[in-house]
């Protein structure tokens, strides 16, 4: 990184991220809830219609990376064009028509999915092979990480506001226009930024096709961010149910995911700082837990506890900071060990594919339980719907999340620690300087 201009280049990187994280909370908080509250749409088929397109990406995102890595050159080209369709799907997902609205819905879904894979796989890898040092890759994950979370917070107000305005379908088509926009000038910084790099694939592209045999870590890793993202995708899936059936308070949805997301962002600055002094999987563990301990509450919690729920929105939200930059960071740190930067975006593919799987597998689960006690997501519910919902928001995640943590515990013991492994990339560093 250029020692001069370090937060120039940061911000040119990682601005893309704000627009690219606009579009992904309708995708998966937003669309739902609004084809089952304005279509009908049952929640066990979208869970089933999800679930089949996770199973098209196991396809489709070694592919992506894979060309990415490939035809690395033509990545500002290809990001443009995955805009551009990524912007149009999401317009046409909250316009659907009165008859075929699952076709519909599973259509519009894979176009912007697919556009939103295309766009993250290559911004991740290109922030992993750009920077260089150990504590640079946490660095460009964070920046790029609180971009999203701007991007995130924006989901979250503009259709609470806007919906106050004009009916909901008006609102997110003026959302479509607004990210548009977005895309225009953060995709002309990001090209900037990587027409000035030097990524050092010209030595390395013949090997683009020929992705090793993972090493037992890199392996731990992703299985341990798989039971991470179910954890964060149950939670996800639901939360607009549950503010509004579980806690009543629907009029302040937009309050409680702006307090989450706003106490990510000083989170994944607070899990930066304790990465140095201790390594990006202690500090990893630490959030967890805390995460854990807080989120349990939300279980038991109802209309009368509006505070309470915000304090574990706070506190949740700084754990959850650690999962936005800790897995993308130390999956850097195993690329940059094998100097398998040339596979990166390959690398990055399968991470992108285990998120949307999770997702999936969480739509399946928590929408097939709801429909299974027959929950209704603007109706009704018995006292039966309402606790399995307060369980399939926290009480489930959270014993995901335990789990995860164990694992996490039995790999640091099982393997070199982040300050083993930075001693042996300090020649790499060394040598990286000369470079910048």
């Amino acid at each position: 990184m250029n020692k001069s201009e370090p937060i120039s280049q940061l911000i040119r990187y990682s601005a893309v991220g704000m627009p690219i994280a606009f579009v992904g909370l309708p995708l998966y908080i937003h669309a739902p809830d609004f084809y089952a509250t304005h279509t009908g749409l049952s929640l066990g088929l979208m869970g089933i219609i999800l679930l089949g397109l996770r199973m098209v990406d196991a396809i489709q995102d070694p592919i992506i990376g894979m060309l990415s890595d490939k035809y690395h050159s033509k990545r500002p080209v290809v990001m443009v064009v995955a805009s551009i369709f990524l912007v149009l799907g999401f317009v046409m997902l909250f316009v659907p028509p009165q008859h075929y609205t699952p076709l519909w819905f599973a259509g519009c879904m894979f176009v912007t999915t697919t556009c939103f894979s295309i766009l993250t796989i290559n911004l991740h890898s290109t922030g992993a092979t750009a920077a260089k040092t150990y504590h640079d890759k946490t660095l460009f994950a964070s920046w790029r990480e609180a971009f999203a979370i701007v991007g995130l917070l924006l989901a979250v107000v503009l259709p609470t506001v806007l919906s106050q305005a004009m009916p909901l379908q008006e609102a997110f088509l003026l959302i479509g226009a607004i990210i548009a926009l977005l895309f225009i000038p953060s995709l002309l910084l990001h090209v900037r930024w990587f027409l000035k790099q030097d990524f050092h694939f010209q030595q390395l592209i013949q090997k683009a096709f020929q992705l090793p045999p993972m090493s037992p870590r890199t392996k731990g890793l992703y299985a341990l961010y798989g039971l991470v993202m179910v954890s964060s995708s149950l939670s996800a899936v639901v939360v607009l149910f549950y503010i509004r059936q579980k806690i009543d308070a629907e009029d302040l949805a937009g309050l409680f995911l702006g307090f989450y997301f706003l106490s990510a962002i000083a989170g994944m600055a607070l899990w930066h700082r304790v990465s140095k002094r201790a390594s990006k999987e202690k500090a990893w563990l630490m959030a967890m837990i805390i995460g854990v301990l807080s989120f349990m509450w939300a279980t038991f919690l109802g209309p009368n506890d509006l505070y309470v729920y915000g304090i574990i929105c706070v506190i949740s939200g700084i754990a959850f900071g650690a999962d936005l930059v800790m897995p993308h960071s130390i999956l850097a740190d195993h690329i940059a060990e094998k100097q398998q930067q040339a596979l990166a975006t390959t690398y990055y593919g399968l991470l992108a594919f285990i998120a949307k799987l999770a997702f999936a597998l969480a739509s399946v689960m928590a929408f097939g339980v709801l429909d299974a006690v027959g929950f209704s997501a603007n109706g009704q519910n018995t006292s039966t719907a309402i606790i399995t919902l307060g369980v399939v928001y926290a009480g489930v995640p959270c014993l995901l999340k335990l789990i995860a943590s164990a694992v996490l515990w039995f790999q640091m013991k099982r393997y070199t620690t982040g300050e083993i492994y930075e001693k042996s990339l300090s020649t790499t560093t060394i040598r990286s300087h000369h470079h910048v």
